[in-house]
């Protein structure tokens, strides 16, 4: 009986460890990255900021991720996002979030939402960087910052950071 109990609950718990992984692949990146966190509202006429990961201690697979906001003028923004690994990898994937500073609320709200996933297939098996940049209409006189989730994935395990810009305000 106690080898029944044993072999049941190395099986559910087998099961439980391959759910999680599946759950952390899909990309639930909301746990990485906080709307909450407070910004920095850049002072009229500064026209960029960027947010880096590289702080100290890089990771075991990303060397560097970034995020970046420029006013291009006209109500227009550039969101900026990179992430390099310290070698070739499998994959590598970015979610960046551009939020819109509220001022009545005191809050930041999410407006536009970038996802990016490269494989090493598809770029002839030499993965190491990922750049990307939209342009963005957006409504003069707010303010605006982006954050990013990056995440390196090599040989079935991956590695998180989230980056943060300053809030730009469009001119």
């Amino acid at each position: 009986m106690k080898k029944k109990i044993a072999v049941v609950t190395l099986i559910l718990s087998l099961m439980l460890t391959f759910v999680a992984f599946a759950s952390l692949e899909e990309g639930d990146w909301e746990q990485y990255t906080d709307i909450n966190y407070e910004s920095e509202l850049l002072p009229s006429g500064v026209n960029s900021s960027y947010g880096s990961s590289n702080k100290g201690a890089r990771g075991d697979y990303i060397a560097v991720a970034t995020v970046g906001l420029g006013n291009e003028g006209n109500g227009k923004m550039a969101v900026i996002s990179s992430t390099s690994s310290h070698t070739y990898c499998d994959r590598i994937r970015m979610k960046i979030y551009l939020d819109k500073y509220n001022e009545s609320k005191d809050t930041w709200e999410n407006i536009k939402t970038f996802t990016y996933d490269v494989k090493s297939s598809d770029v002839g098996g030499n993965l190491h960087l990922l750049n990307e940049e939209e342009i963005v209409t957006v409504q003069k006189g707010y303010y605006y910052r982006v954050r990013g989730v990056h995440t390196v994935y090599q040989n079935g395990k991956s590695e998180n950071f989230s980056t943060y810009s300053k809030g730009v305000l469009a001119e």
